[in-house]
Parts: C-alpha cells; sequence; structure tokens
C-alpha cells in the first residue's frame, strides 16, 4: 500500500508531510509532558502545598494540552 503512495512524486511529498507533521506533534506532546511532570511538584512547593496529591500528566492528556495551547496562542 505504502509502494502506491510513494510511487507518485507528488502523493510521495503529501504522504512525507503527513507523517514528518505527526512526527513533531508527537515529539511536543512527549517534551509538554515531561516538563509539566518535572515542574509541577516545583511549582505546588513553591506555594507552600503538599505534593502528596500531584497527578503527573499522562501521554494523551499532553496532547490535549498542546492542542489547547496550540488553539489558544495561535
Amino acid at each position: 500500500m505504502l509502494e502506491k503512495i510513494f510511487k507518485n512524486k507528488k502523493s510521495s511529498t503529501i504522504a512525507s508531510f503527513v507523517i514528518v507533521f505527526f512526527i513533531i506533534l508527537l515529539v511536543k506532546a512527549y517534551i509538554i509532558q515531561l516538563i509539566y511532570n518535572s515542574l509541577g511538584p516545583k511549582l505546588v512547593r513553591n506555594l507552600g502545598e503538599d505534593t502528596y496529591n500531584f497527578e503527573p500528566l499522562t501521554y494523551p492528556e499532553s496532547i490535549l494540552m498542546m492542542i489547547l495551547f496550540t488553539f489558544l496562542f495561535k
């Protein structure tokens, strides 16, 4: 199936663009997850609260957060 897509020059560039686009989105979501999970407890502690109830951000939640910020700040 992919061989048929990549035979045509125009469709191969479109397919490559879509693949790169999704890889970039997934990497951005992973970076958001890392940053939130490392800075979140520190920010909570700086506000004088206990980090016992802190819940780390999951990967699907980080994808949703990335989509939210993309729509808010574009």
